[in-house]
């Protein structure tokens, strides 16, 4: 595991991939390429058990799973949908527990059904949980474009972008929750902490306190 300077775990790339799941991740590639969808779809869940925070190869997944769904028929997606739901039930259970666990089971319902917002949601909770920031914002900002007026699901995301000091995405996703009510206080305040002024008193042309000499 990789940590910034300020104690929280450090998305993982493709340089730093553990050698298993660099592995995985090739034979995932070359699967992909061959649109053989199923052992692609494997090897990318495997690869992402082993780096959770691996959001390229979870990108590369959820690109594998929505192409495998857009293929089936309108029985398999009959099917699939009742498929996840004790998936979904078991991966909410584990949330707490053993929240990488339940990020697992949540990419399983993912496999089934991609657009599976119960599933998007337990998964960014699971990560969340598990301090997976990059993870739990990228499910979100998957999440947040097929639910655009989820304004629950906005402020989440625009929390997570502030905790990991992207004010730029921050600020924009709160702009967001404006036009879609311009009364949302929490918007305005939180679009307020993320305007550089608010952070960098100096830049809004206040003096510097001064240092001793």
């Amino acid at each position: 595991m990789y940590f910034r300077g300020n104690g929280l775990m450090a998305e993982t790339t493709i340089e730093n991939l553990d050698r298993r799941a660099r592995d995985l991740f090739n034979k995932a590639i070359a699967a992909l390429e061959r649109n053989n969808l199923d052992y692609s779809i494997e090897m990318f869940m495997q690869t992402v058990a082993i780096e959770p925070n691996f959001t390229q190869g979870r990108k590369y997944l959820r690109a594998a799973q929505s192409k495998r769904f857009e293929s089936a028929g309108k029985i398999k997606h009959m099917m699939a949908a009742a498929k996840v739901t004790p998936i979904i039930g078991k991966a909410k259970m584990a949330v707490g527990k053993n929240p990488l666990e339940a990020m697992i089971l949540a990419e399983q319902a993912l496999s089934e059904a991609p657009l599976n917002g119960q599933a998007m949601v337990v998964l960014a909770e699971a990560a969340e949980a598990a301090e997976l920031h990059e993870t739990a914002a990228q499910t979100l900002e998957t999440y947040t474009k097929d639910n655009p007026r989820d304004t629950k699901a906005l402020h989440w995301l625009a929390r997570a972008y502030t905790g990991m000091g992207k004010h730029d995405l921050a600020r924009e996703v709160y702009e967001r929750l404006i036009q879609l009510n311009p009364k949302d206080f929490e918007a305005q305040k939180g679009l307020q902490n993320a305007t550089p002024s608010a952070r960098w008193p100096v830049a809004a042309g206040r003096k510097p306190v001064p240092t001793a000499t």
